[in-house]
């Protein structure tokens, strides 16, 4: 299994998410939606896009990485667009 942190930038994330059945993707997942919220809304965090893969199984998740220092301590906390989030898959699970 593989696993990939895709920025807003990065083809591959349009290219897998084109694998994807149009009933299991809405704009959320999207990277035009992800690259017109890193110019806007997230333009001080990082967008990216959490991607595994095994053979021709995917799964992708868009996330923000947002930075922040408490106490002098940095930290680091990923949430979704729009809290509206988790992982998308392009083959169903098996029971």
């Amino acid at each position: 299994m593989k696993f990939y942190s895709l920025g807003v930038e990065n083809n591959l994330w349009n290219d897998t998410l084109s694998l994807f059945s149009n009933l299991d993707k809405d704009i959320f997942y999207s990277q035009n939606f992800a690259n017109l919220t890193q110019k806007t809304i997230y333009k001080n965090n990082s967008v990216k896009c959490l991607m595994a893969n095994n053979n021709d199984n995917f799964i992708l998740c868009p996330i923000i990485e947002r930075k922040f220092k408490f106490k002098k301590t940095s930290f680091v906390d990923l949430t979704s667009p729009y809290n509206l989030g988790g992982p998308i898959f392009n083959k169903k699970m098996k029971n």
